[in-house]
């Protein structure tokens, strides 16, 4: 068991002060406070320097690139559904015309294929 310090006891004792790491801190105040004015900061002026060439800016440099022809916007994904035969054999097509050395996407037949419909049937119409 402790020993118990006599001081603990005594009604008259001072009591000890408490220690923090921010005793010696400076007090927290108002901004402005004990600041001093910041001067604005001044714009650095360009020196010339006699016979060197003048550098002129990239803007006319730059060539614009020549208008490519305009394609057709991509929308976004949407979701329709399809039956799963009609996968297979897209999707066998695809593989088959990618062996023969030929590009061309899924996408790109549906795409082709929607606008064969679309046509057909604006004509149907008219």
């Amino acid at each position: 068991m402790k020993t118990p310090r006599i001081t603990d006891f005594d009604p008259e004792a001072k009591l000890p002060s408490l220690k923090s790491s921010l005793d010696n801190m400076p007090a927290i105040q108002k901004p402005g406070h004990n600041n001093p004015p910041q001067s604005p900061i001044q714009p650095i002026k360009p020196t010339i320097i006699k016979n060197q060439p003048v550098v002129q800016p990239l803007k006319d440099k730059i060539k614009k690139p020549a208008e490519k022809p305009k394609k057709r916007a991509i929308r976004t994904r949407h979701p329709f559904d399809i039956y799963e035969d009609q996968y297979i054999d897209l999707r066998r097509l695809s593989l088959e015309m990618q062996i023969e050395g030929i590009q061309c996407s899924m996408s790109q037949m549906v795409r082709e294929a929607l606008d064969r419909y679309l046509s057909a049937k604006k004509k149907e119409i008219k």
